[in-house]
């Protein structure tokens, strides 16, 4: 009796088991990869009036985004291209997290459903190559594959229809929903932005003078980089380490408080003849990944009643961006760090000098 009982209960277990697996596994089990690639480029091309008066709203902005290698190991940069519709010219920022993530979520492409596409499937979910939205992706050799997208999943409002080399799929609707929004979304507002490493110099130039630190930074057994500032410019001498780490921060806060295509932004025309005169100070930072970011800084303009100035980033060896406006009360706390840097006197270690 007891036997059949203990047998009963591992039977009853075995299903329980079985039962709880498959429901867990169900969804991964109906995925199917449609496409592993490294893409170096993706093209983004919004939908037609028409398209938009019947289906969900999606940007009405064209945009190129490019991935960029610094080097073996190291993060790579990314940019957001837009054309200025009045002027026809282009424009370049650095893409932020958004951008890397739209590189990251469509290398490893899966869906749900894949089957030949038809007539009756495409107008069921709107899809239409000619008016939808569609981002075409292309890898370092120039192949490439294009998306043109429709309307969510009936069954699974979380995955959206599309179309990609006649065949019908549907991936995960979080992986496009980005291109909804402001092209803005997609740009880093913070001029020096960097994950891992350190930088590793920061210069300052205005009116013939120049202000340069150096940092040598060692890693601490927790594994953070410990900085050790040195300033070789106006009598060599190592910096207290507050008034170093100050001037670091300070510059890590200098963003792009406006941009000329925000909402109330001045334009591109207005942004470019802003940018045009020569430039009052330069800010110069090398990160320890090699990278080297320059910011041109121009004379003070006055919009809607508030002071800016008009920047222009260049990360050296990858791109230029387009003109930008930083709050002259950011620029004002790192010209401040760059007096204290400057009238810095030789820091003593602690019962130690240092030479």
């Amino acid at each position: 009796m007891n036997r059949r009982l203990i047998l009963g209960f591992l039977a009853f277990g075995a299903i329980l088991a079985l039962f709880l697996f498959v429901d867990e596994r169900k969804e991964n089990l109906s995925e199917t990869i449609f496409w592993k690639e490294s893409w170096a480029s993706l093209e983004y091309t919004p939908p037609s009036e028409e398209w938009l008066k019947e289906n969900d709203t999606f940007s009405k902005t064209a945009v190129r985004l490019q991935i960029y290698s610094t080097g073996w190991k190291e993060n790579p940069l990314f940019s957001a291209t837009i054309k200025d519709e009045t002027s026809k010219e282009e424009y370049t920022y650095e893409g932020n997290f958004n951008v890397k993530n739209s590189f990251n979520d469509l290398s490893v492409l899966k869906t749900k459903i894949w089957e030949a596409s038809t007539p009756e499937v495409l107008k069921t979910y709107s899809i239409d190559p000619a008016n939808s939205p569609k981002i075409k992706l292309t890898n370092k050799n120039g192949s490439f594959k294009e998306l043109a997208i429709g309307k969510k999943l009936t069954s699974d409002t979380n995955r959206v229809v599309c179309e990609s080399d006649s065949k019908v799929i549907a991936p995960y609707y979080y992986i496009l929903e980005k291109f909804k929004n402001p092209i803005e979304s997609m740009r880093e507002r913070q001029f020096i932005n960097h994950s891992g490493g350190y930088v590793k110099s920061i210069s300052f130039s205005s009116l013939g003078r120049t202000v340069l630190v150096e940092n040598s930074a060692e890693k601490n057994q927790y594994g953070s980089y410990v900085n050790h500032w040195r300033r070789p410019s106006g009598g060599r001498i190592v910096l207290p380490p507050e008034i170093g780490n100050q001037w670091e921060n300070q510059v890590k806060a200098l963003r792009a408080d406006l941009y000329p295509d925000d909402t109330n932004g001045p334009g591109f025309a207005f942004a470019k003849e802003s940018s045009m005169t020569e430039p009052e100070a330069e800010i110069q930072v090398e990160l320890s990944s090699g990278v080297s970011v320059s910011l041109k800084i121009f004379p003070v303009i006055n919009w809607k009643e508030r002071y800016y100035r008009p920047v222009i980033r260049e990360f050296k060896g990858f791109f230029v961006e387009g003109p930008s406006f930083m709050s002259v009360e950011s620029f004002g706390s790192f010209l401040n760090g760059a007096t204290q840097v400057q009238n810095a006197k030789q820091w003593e270690r602690p019962n130690q000098r240092i030479q």
